[in-house]
Parts: C-alpha cells; structure tokens; sequence
C-alpha cells in the first residue's frame, strides 16, 4: 500500500495516514483473510518525521538514509537496496 500526501486531509497528522493505510489494507478489495495489526506492518521512510509517525501509529519502522534512521527507527539502512526480508522479519 501506497499512501501520498494527496491522500490525507490537511489537518491530519502524519500518523492518522498511517493509520489510513493500515484501514485501507483491511477494507479494499482483495481483503485479507483477518485483520492486519499495526505491529504485523512495516512502513519504510525516508525522514525522521515519518518514522515518528509509523511508531506513533504502532507501526514497526524501517528508516532509509541517514535522517530517518536518526527518528529512532527499528530498522535502518542507506538505501533500499541493503534490506532484506529477514531482517525485516526478525524484529
């Protein structure tokens, strides 16, 4: 799931978009066979701000470059490319 800013109203804050996707990955078509928790989503950022948000929404937090990892991300990398599932997975 994708969410752009064009997706949330100006007055929300970063982590009510947060918990947007999170309702649009349980409401749209193909639904999932149960409801996926915060807990069980990654949400992959690529400032500190948007980390904070992912964590305050209860999302776990893959920061990308140098700025998001210093948001107090669970996972950090350079770049897209140094992730793995496994990693991902594990924490």
């Amino acid at each position: 799931m994708i969410l752009g800013t064009e997706d949330r109203k100006q007055d929300d804050s970063l982590a009510a978009a947060h918990r947007l996707a999170l309702d649009r990955l349980n409401s749209e078509p193909p639904l999932p066979e149960r409801l996926i928790h915060p807990h069980e989503v990654a949400s992959i950022e690529g400032a500190a701000e948007g980390v904070r948000a992912a964590a305050e929404a209860g999302l776990r937090t893959v920061g990308i470059g140098e700025g998001a990892a210093s948001g107090g991300a669970d996972h950090a990398a350079g770049g897209l490319e140094e992730l793995d599932l496994a990693t991902l997975d594990s924490g």
